[in-house]
């Protein structure tokens, strides 16, 4: 798995860490944190489209220096149905990075480069914006446990096909024009309470299918440089590049409070097994808390075991 565990310590340093609000790269409305954050997706702005590190030609010399299985390349334009685990290898670019680099627009090619933090050059900005997003939701959903990121170049027409990730997301629009859409993660007509249980539990072949009929119950948004989109825990969303090139950054993360609803979902799963139909998870706290507590004991006892 790519990403990073976050100790205690290390989340603390985050937040002792963060610039002043004046200096701060991330525009987060109080508001739409109050009220949507971790239900509904929701716009927010930014500087990144001013940082030199996020131009095109210093992203290219980031690409040169990352080791090759950090840089994947494939074609852009691919079915918003394709399977999104497989669709990096199954897509591949037929070209090699150089060529790629050289070709880029020309070749409608689509670059995603994997943990950008673990090059010298890009480690402070980014943790500086998980930093930001750290304290902006410290008192709704503190101690961050992981975080990975993510860089996209896209060129137009390019999809980042339909699928939910297993932890929180903001995307930041660097350069160009994207939309985004995005459905509820608790809407049962577009994923059911048993699909998330599968999601959490499982990481192969676990993510559900796009279908037409869910297009009318997304939130469309439109992306441009200087502004992003929070995409809520698990959040089904498809993207698609708008204009001739688009640069964008993702931050991901996991936190105790996700978690816990993924403990959750791993005790439905267990229930489904034993023929019962569980309450579906993120709906009653109390009741979620008592679920994961039984999967953590149950891990520490196989954990015990001498076999």
């Amino acid at each position: 798995m790519t990403g990073a565990a976050l100790q205690t310590e290390q989340y603390e340093k985050l937040l002792r860490d963060v610039a002043p609000p004046e200096e701060r790269l991330m525009r987060l409305s109080k508001v739409d944190l109050e009220n949507h954050y971790n239900k509904d997706a929701f716009l927010f702005h930014h500087r990144l489209h001013e940082h030199p590190l996020f131009r095109l030609d210093s992203l290219f010399e980031l690409c040169r220096r990352l080791p090759a299985d950090s840089v994947k390349l494939r074609t852009g334009s691919i079915p918003k149905d394709a399977e999104f685990d497989s669709s990096l290898s199954r897509y591949q670019a037929d070209l090699g990075l150089e060529e790629t680099i050289r070709q880029f627009e020309q070749t409608k090619s689509y670059i995603a480069i994997y943990n950008p933090e673990t090059d010298a050059g890009y480690r402070a900005v980014i943790e500086g914006l998980l930093g930001e997003i750290a304290v902006a939701v410290a008192d709704s959903d503190p101690d961050f446990t992981w975080y990975s990121t993510y860089i996209f170049l896209s060129t137009e027409g390019s999809l980042t096909p339909y699928h939910m990730d297993r932890e929180m997301n903001f995307l930041f629009q660097i350069k160009g024009k994207k939309t985004a859409k995005l459905w509820g993660r608790l809407d049962d007509n577009v994923m059911t309470s048993e699909q998330r249980d599968t999601l959490l539990t499982y990481r192969e072949l676990s993510r559900p299918n796009y279908h037409e009929s869910i297009e009318p119950r997304a939130s469309v948004f439109e992306l441009s440089a200087g502004n992003g989109v929070h995409h809520p825990f698990i959040a089904p969303h498809l993207i698609t590049t708008q204009s001739a090139l688009s640069i964008s950054l993702a931050i991901t993360y996991r936190t105790a409070q996700s978690d816990l609803w993924t403990d959750a979902h791993h005790c439905n799963c267990l229930l489904r097994k034993a023929g019962l139909n569980p309450a579906a998870v993120g709906i009653n706290r109390s009741r979620d808390k008592r679920k994961a507590n039984f999967i953590k004991r149950l891990r520490s006892l196989k954990r015990g075991l001498p076999w």
